[in-house]
């Protein structure tokens, strides 16, 4: 299981819900970031970034990975 950084006090608090039901999701389904990215059109970096907090995913990242877990 991946160790994410910690979300800075600073992020705001649907930022924060979306990025840990993200990391929940991730861990649940048993998908590396190499495995969820071939299951997306989105990189093993870009979840790396999305699922850090680094950058807000796109609805479509966060559409495709939903409906991965139906």
């Amino acid at each position: 299981m991946a160790q994410w950084r910690p979300l800075p006090d600073t992020t705001r608090p649907e930022l924060r819900l979306l990025i840990e039901e993200l990391r929940h999701l991730k861990q649940t389904s048993g998908l590396s970031l190499a495995g969820l990215a071939a299951r997306t059109t989105y990189s093993k970096s870009a979840w790396h970034r999305y699922l850090n907090g680094d950058n807000l995913p796109p609805r479509d990242a966060v559409d495709a990975f939903g409906a991965l877990g139906g």
